[in-house]
């Protein structure tokens, strides 16, 4: 296993007071799913956003397959499904499938075919994609991801928004793409899913990566069954806990 995705001691300063990302360093390997998990603010989707060029980091330096992380020839390297659905809505769903694929040099459709048959979207793939649901834009979206086979896909929030076969079927779909070592890198606060699928996680809160570790080792050093406890311990909001334990008991 080589690493795929290197994070090294990025920071991120707004307005020159407010710290975002503070010294973050991980990396993703081949055939490995990274799950970046914190409370919200916690710097998640700007550590996301510097590592997809969106943003630039302040401090430190990111490589993808070797490559510097701003370069072109990085960005060909990784699919990316954000959060946030940026996709032309004046399009149809085959326009811009066939607009990703021309984009990354990809002539084979079978893959695009197979993907819209299995998320069940067929049939709106000529309606204009301002008409899709938000379960259907993150589908599409995903397929756009993963049309180039990457080396790298960065997920932000994936599961958000959809019905329960769609979430069966991402996951299913990242287990196989875990299998032909692609590295994966999961932000999410879906904590038990990132305990079923991640390999590692990387904590976050207050701007620093609090913890880093495969999942088992961190649960042997906190003492914890569930990852959600030691989420909460590393976070520092085991006394938030109790205090939210105690105003449960008493209503």
């Amino acid at each position: 296993m080589i690493d795929i995705l290197k994070v090294d001691n990025i920071s991120k300063v707004y307005n020159k007071k407010v710290i975002a990302v503070d010294q973050v360093s991980f990396q993703v390997k081949t055939g490995e799913i990274y799950g970046l998990i914190g409370p919200n603010g916690s710097g998640k989707t700007t550590t996301i956003n510097m590592i997809t060029n969106f943003s630039k980091a302040d401090t430190g330096e990111i490589t993808i397959n070797g490559l510097k992380g701003s370069s072109l020839a990085a960005r060909s390297q990784f699919g990316y499904v954000p959060d946030e659905l940026l996709i032309p809505e004046t399009l149809t769903g085959f326009e811009y499938l066939s607009f990703m694929m021309k984009m990354y040099e990809v002539d084979d459709d079978y893959a695009m075919k197979e993907l819209v048959k299995i998320f069940r979207i067929e049939d709106a793939m000529h309606s204009l994609i301002g008409g899709y649901s938000h379960g259907m834009k993150k589908k599409l979206q995903f397929i756009a991801a993963i049309l180039h086979q990457p080396k790298l896909l960065i997920l932000d929030e994936p599961f958000r928004g959809l019905d329960p076969e769609a979430v069966i079927i991402f996951k299913k779909l990242l287990g196989h793409y875990r299998a032909k070592n692609t590295a994966i890198l999961i932000a999410t606060h879906d904590l038990l899913s990132a305990q079923s699928l991640c390999d590692k996680v990387g904590i976050i809160s207050k701007a620093e990566l609090v913890e880093d570790g495969k999942i088992k080792d961190l649960l042997r050093k906190y003492s914890m069954n569930q990852l959600e406890d030691v989420f909460m311990a590393a976070s520092g909001l085991s006394e938030r806990g109790i205090e939210i334990d105690k105003v449960i008991g008493n209503l």
